[in-house]
């Protein structure tokens, strides 16, 4: 899953065991954070970023 911040252009990716939902929480609800789920952020193991124009590929 990841947390995106449009008004920050911020794209956060969560890790599982490394503490993220603590971080994820704090995006959510101080930098009105949306959640992304997986399927909305893979595209043929290639990351996007949906409903924007941009591409992220890592």
């Amino acid at each position: 899953m990841a947390i995106i911040c449009r008004d920050y252009k911020l794209l956060f990716i969560q890790v599982p065991a490394t503490g993220c939902s603590s971080v994820s929480k704090v995006l959510i609800e101080k930098l009105g954070g949306e959640k992304l789920p997986k399927k909305d952020i893979m595209l043929a193991g290639k990351y996007k970023l949906v409903g924007e124009k941009s591409m992220l590929n890592w």
